[in-house]
């Protein structure tokens, strides 16, 4: 997940390591958490394009958008390297009597213990969050922990501005490192966005191509 930009400051050599995000938890209010699932990710779900299914939630947090799915029909699998993170999640899952199964693990190393084991991945401040010489490798994790023609969908981070975390995404990127992999059904301004992030944000949905693609 990813932490409010300090203005000119660059962390990118910092945010490998659990306990750079670690501190914003013990502050009791990390700046990316807003209580309550991303509006339109939610939206998205709710307009029935989503198959049911074993869901990954990359970078959880406490868990908000993890929580929302598991209530709603999916069996989740919510993935964070943070302590902060899990004991968060574990204690909002149980209040909500939703059940989440969490994975304390860098994600990077999930394509070792968890290769096509997903029917879909869920991206929201996750992607904006690794450090950007990162993201292709990013890419491989989401194409290897699903399964065939499997789903990946969720928000990406593009307010446009120097530095980070969180590091800016734009679309020609996003298509650029998809695209090869991906069948790109969806990727356009986010509507019904936090106000902060309000046109700010590109709502994504695509399908892995199959490997004769």
């Amino acid at each position: 997940m990813a932490a409010k930009k300090k203005e000119g400051k660059d962390d990118r050599a910092q945010v490998d390591q659990p306990g750079y995000w670690q501190k914003h938890y013990d502050t009791g209010e990390p700046p990316w958490d807003h209580g309550k699932p991303s509006p339109p990710i939610v939206e998205l779900a709710k307009g029935g394009d989503l198959p049911k299914g074993r869901l990954c939630v990359l970078g959880c947090g406490w868990g908000n958008d993890a929580i929302w799915f598991a209530k709603n029909g999916w069996k989740v699998t919510a993935v964070d390297f943070a302590e902060g993170a899990e004991q968060g999640l574990r204690k909002r899952a149980a209040k909500a009597g939703a059940r989440v199964r969490f994975v304390r693990s860098d994600l990077f190393l999930l394509p070792e213990t968890h290769a096509a084991a997903f029917d879909l991945v869920l991206e929201h401040t996750c992607f904006c969050a690794i450090r950007p010489e990162r993201r292709r490798e990013y890419v491989d994790v989401v194409r290897t922990i699903l399964k065939r023609d499997g789903t990946f969908f969720g928000v990406f981070y593009n307010h446009g501005a120097e530095g980070g975390p969180p590091f800016t995404v734009d679309r020609r990127r996003v298509r650029a490192l998809f695209g090869p992999h991906f069948d790109i059904h969806r990727l356009d301004v986010a509507e019904g966005s936090f106000e902060n992030r309000a046109g700010k944000e590109l709502l994504a949905h695509f399908t892995l191509k199959s490997p004769l693609a």
